[in-house]
């Protein structure tokens, strides 16, 4: 994982689990993925780097450090992904949104 930008800069990030990401159809993973890029892309510009690691069911996220950055591209994944659930410093899993 990156730890600085291009200019030098550190970078903060963190992981989301994907609980049942991984038994979705692949044309299912992939068009949500390719949907994900979209919108992170569009609306999170201080996003580096996402890394979706299938087998074990977890998406991690490099992104510039900026006041509550990190909160944004994580509502964003959920927009996408509602399933996705933030895992806090602290070890424990951050439940969706109802």
């Amino acid at each position: 994982m990156p730890t600085r930008d291009r200019d030098g800069r550190l970078l903060c990030d963190f992981m989301m689990l994907l609980p049942g990401f991984a038994r979705r159809p692949a044309p299912d993973q992939q068009a949500l993925l390719e949907r994900l890029d979209a919108r992170l892309r569009q609306h999170c510009p201080p996003v580096v780097f996402v890394d979706c690691n299938l087998k074990l069911g977890v998406l991690w996220v490099s992104l510039r450090a900026e006041p509550w950055g990190w909160c944004r591209v994580a509502e964003t994944v959920r927009d996408v992904l509602p399933e996705a659930r933030l895992v806090s410093p602290g070890g424990a899993a951050v439940a969706p949104r109802r």
